[in-house]
């Protein structure tokens, strides 16, 4: 390929990347908006901005939901896996790294 053809796909592909960035922002400020709408707000009008912005929501998720309990789940399997992973990885680590001081230390003198 020459240089003007490579100049045109990179631009189509910067383009493409840029389209679907904007597009993805968009849908997230979408569901973040309508995260503080009403049920009845929600069903009225989707692309509307809420009459007045309510975390009742996000109370009721929390609350009602139990999500606060499917969080604190979450984070407790995260730690474990985080804390088993560096507990199995940290012994062979620590040879590696003695054993490339040691190389350095006996090719050096």
């Amino acid at each position: 390929m020459n240089a003007s053809t490579d100049r045109v796909v990179k631009f189509i592909a910067n383009l493409l990347l840029f389209v679907w960035i904007g597009f993805t922002l968009f849908m997230f400020g979408w569901v973040v908006v309508s995260s503080f709408k009403s049920t009845r707000e929600i069903y009225a009008g989707v692309w509307a901005w809420p009459s007045v912005f309510r975390l009742d929501n996000y109370t009721r998720v929390l609350n009602d939901f139990g999500l606060s309990r499917f969080l604190l789940n979450s984070l407790v399997a995260v730690l474990a896996g985080t804390l088993l992973t560096v507990a199995m990885s940290a012994p062979d680590c620590i040879r590696s790294g003695q054993t490339q001081i040691q190389r350095f230390v006996i090719h050096d003198n």
